[in-house]
């Protein structure tokens, strides 16, 4: 077998082992040609001149590269998605459950303050209610005694009032100081949407590059079978420029997985 054919056809296989090395993706590009054509194209390759066979086998092992590239991507960005996923559900959980124990404790500080005030409360009212019902003119002793117990007790129940008032004021301080809060770490979180937004648009745009970088491929190994040089180098080379753009796509949605595990961790940070 003469030298160069050697050296072209082991720098194929080299490309080719990359490619069947790497993991199975949904975006996962056909680089590998097939059994008869991969024989038709190791021979147009060793019948080129130097230059041509160069360039075709440099091209071939750049869109094999490429190929691997792309799942590196892909694996980069799946694995920080799903990263970005639990821990999006865990804080969520997290925001429902903010102060949730300083609340129910000053809940149920107002609650037994209530409940302790209430005996005076009830007292204080049917003294009132019995005040109200005598009359002076018959029972002057009485009313006047009334008078004196309504009046000594009247403090007691408006100071009993402020406590319960105080208590209750703080805890709508602090639940209003909650809301206040989980409302900001939400606005935070909003930019997660700005994300997924330009995720989705990426996607699309690697689609549609994946749709005609398939095309091409069938004209590709078209012009293998039959042997057109300069054919099969505007393909190779159109390959190559299209599995740039893909796996420049692919890089730009692992870039915002990253900017939503950033958005993650400050909104993290601002929990209590």
């Amino acid at each position: 077998m003469p030298k160069r054919m050697s050296i072209v056809i082991y720098a194929i296989a080299a490309a080719l082992l990359i490619n069947a090395l790497l993991p199975g993706f949904a975006w996962a590009l056909p680089v590998k040609l097939s059994a008869s054509t991969q024989t038709a194209f190791d021979k147009l390759v060793a019948e080129s001149d130097s230059a041509t066979s160069s360039n075709l086998t440099a091209s071939y092992s750049t869109l094999a590269q490429l190929d691997k590239d792309i799942n590196n991507w892909d694996r980069a960005a799946s694995t920080l998605r799903h990263s970005n996923e639990e821990a999006l559900i865990l804080l969520r959980k997290q925001l429902r459950q903010v102060n949730s124990g300083k609340l129910e404790q000053l809940e149920k500080q107002v609650q037994q303050t209530k409940v302790r005030y209430q005996p005076l409360f009830t007292l204080y009212s049917v003294l009132n209610d019995q005040l109200k019902s005598t009359k002076p003119s018959k029972d002057k002793e009485l009313n006047a005694a009334l008078k004196r117990r309504v009046q000594t007790m009247k403090i007691t129940v408006q100071l009993a009032k402020q406590d319960i008032k105080a208590k209750e004021q703080a805890w709508k301080a602090e639940k209003n100081k909650t809301s206040k809060l989980v409302k900001s770490i939400r606005l935070v979180l909003t930019d997660i949407d700005v994300s997924k937004t330009r995720i989705k648009s990426e996607k699309s745009a690697a689609s549609s590059k994946s749709k005609e970088y398939n095309s091409t491929w069938k004209m590709f190994n078209q012009s293998v079978k039959k042997s057109d040089k300069r054919s099969v180098a505007t393909q190779l080379n159109k390959l190559t420029s299209l599995s740039r753009q893909i796996s420049t796509h692919k890089q730009r949605i692992h870039e915002q997985e990253q900017k939503i595990s950033a958005v993650l961790a400050k909104a993290k940070a601002m929990l209590p």
